[in-house]
């Protein structure tokens, strides 16, 4: 038998924070298997959506009633994760198979840690809103020739 569960922080709260709580998800994934010795098995997949809204907005123009929104931009994001679950079991003798088993993980993780390395981290919300505006604020050609 097999149970994982996933518990995350809900981006939208209920309430008030300070009243209720922060807001809670939970996934669970409940599985019973019988696989052979060193094969691999695919449990199953927790898959979620997150959806995120931010508003970005000129100070003090932004907060106008009705042209406040002259001044603002809205961004609705979409982001979706895949938890896919999988398991090896091996069979442990004595203590010479353990170790073994042990270094060849570490091996692993070490080779995914570097690797992993090599891929750029994704931006900030504050960096990806710097990017987007970085054309906004080139002069224009008219401005370089005076």
């Amino acid at each position: 038998n097999v149970f994982q569960e996933l518990t995350d922080l809900a981006q939208t709260q209920l309430g008030n924070v300070n009243e209720v709580g922060p807001t809670l998800t939970k996934r669970l994934l409940r599985n019973s298997v019988l696989a052979e010795n060193g094969r691999t098995v695919v449990l199953g997949g927790l898959i979620g959506t997150n959806v995120e809204e931010r508003v970005s907005k000129v100070p003090l123009l932004g907060d106008i009633p009705l042209l406040g929104w002259l001044f603002k931009r809205k961004r609705v994001e979409e982001s979706k994760t895949n938890l896919l679950v999988f398991i090896t079991p091996h069979i442990i003798n004595n203590a010479g198979d353990l170790d073994r088993l042990t270094q060849r993980s570490r091996s692993l993780m070490n080779r995914f840690r570097e690797e992993e390395m090599h891929f750029p981290k994704p931006a900030s919300a504050f960096e990806q809103d710097l990017m987007d505006n970085q054309g906004d604020t080139q002069p224009s050609r008219e401005e370089e020739q005076e």
